[in-house]
């Protein structure tokens, strides 16, 4: 078998990305296992949640960080070894590997912070109305076309205006954009409603697309098999995160989640 990299590279990265993939995984399933036990006694023992205690919060970032680190050095070791030979080629593989690794960690953010809006917004779509949602719906198109010409011209006048202005234009338009975004994100009518759910689907389908491209990319430039273990790899941290880390901060606050219930935005 030989490398895509160099003709006469054995194919060590790939050995290396699925025993990291296969000790990634069995570490994971033990975190998952010990992190599990504390629904069991909170059922049993209905006690504010004491941070001092082994099965507590901090063990699960403990966990997170841990697990993220390992991975860091799998895809660096994976880098490494799939270089060709020499101590510089070796230190660059390396470096790509690193690369490769921030990379996934910020396609995995992403992910991450995509998952909970989704899920705020499927329970928000659960609250409303769906006569008011379809009255609402000519609204937030029109909203949509409107907030994209908007942006569209304000971009016009960007080009416009003087390279002296044209900064401070530039922060004031990034500024009017994260303001927008704020609004529409607290908003309480169903038109804000329509136009999140539209945002969430575009935004979902460009970092999707994107992520399929660069996958496409990678297993263009080495093996499939490393490329798709370093992908799951990846994604294993990601589903952690999302599911004992994100999802656990109303209790790593010491917040009582039944005397804080979801409210209803749209009566």
């Amino acid at each position: 078998m030989v490398s895509r990299l160099g003709a006469d590279v054995f194919p060590s990265g790939t050995i290396c990305g699925v025993l990291g993939l296969v000790a990634i995984s069995a570490y994971y399933a033990k975190a998952w296992g010990t992190l599990r036990k504390p629904a069991l006694i909170t059922t049993q023992v209905p006690e504010t949640p004491n941070p001092n205690c082994p099965l507590a919060a901090p063990n699960r970032m403990r966990f997170l960080k841990i697990g993220m680190s390992g991975s860091v050095v799998i895809y660096m070791l994976v880098g490494a070894f799939e270089s060709p030979s020499g101590a510089l080629m070796t230190v660059t593989g390396a470096l790509v590997g690193l690369c490769g690794a921030l990379a996934v960690a910020g396609a995995g953010t992403g992910f991450v912070a995509l998952w909970h809006l989704w899920k705020e917004l499927v329970l928000q779509l659960r609250q409303a109305r769906v006569g008011r949602l379809l009255l609402s719906l000519p609204l937030a198109l029109v909203g949509l076309v409107a907030g994209l010409g908007a942006f569209d011209l304000l971009g016009w006048i960007t080009e416009k205006l003087p390279h002296v202005l044209n900064f401070l234009y530039s922060e004031l338009f990034m500024v009017f954009i994260a303001a927008v975004f704020y609004l529409l994100w607290t908003g309480r009518s169903h038109v804000a409603l329509l136009l999140r759910m539209i945002l969430l689907v575009v935004f979902t389908a460009i970092i999707s697309v994107s992520v399929v491209l660069a996958l496409w990319w990678a297993c263009s430039q080495s093996t499939c098999l490393m490329i798709s273990c370093l992908a799951a790899v990846g994604a294993i941290n990601t589903f952690f995160c999302a599911a004992f880390v994100r999802d656990s901060a109303l209790a790593d606050n010491l917040i009582d989640p039944s005397t804080h219930p979801p409210r209803n935005l749209f009566r």
